[in-house]
């Protein structure tokens, strides 16, 4: 799902009373409600990330080539898919390239070619 489709799940509506939902069903009271746009935000906002962090090695593998990811680990590397079996290449990180092939789990999705990429 793109960054544009989960802004679109998650559309705020607004109670004539006070308080309002989510269109994912998440809801804030009455007492919230004057700080609505900033939960709202962090809400959308969570929800992008969920969407763009990446947990199993299918999902790795299932990312289109040049996307670019950081891993989660300790020193949170940066790493570019390559095409066909070439795998994962190491653009940077804190110290010297690491001795794996592939980035740690969790990583988030920094670039995706097909979602991200110039039209």
């Amino acid at each position: 799902m793109s960054d544009r489709d989960i802004i679109a799940a998650h559309s705020f509506i607004e109670y004539a009373w006070g308080g309002g939902f989510c269109e994912c069903g998440h809801t804030w009271n009455d007492q919230q409600w004057r700080e609505h746009h900033a939960l709202h935000a962090d809400h959308v906002v969570a929800a992008i990330r969920e969407a763009r962090t990446v947990r199993t090695v299918g999902e790795l593998n299932a990312l289109p080539h040049l996307s670019v990811v950081r891993e989660g680990g300790k020193y949170g590397s940066v790493w570019e898919r390559h095409y066909g079996n070439a795998g994962w290449k190491y653009l940077s990180g804190t110290f010297t390239a690491p001795v794996r092939n592939a980035p740690q789990l969790p990583a988030l999705v920094l670039y995706r070619p097909d979602e991200d990429g110039i039209r």
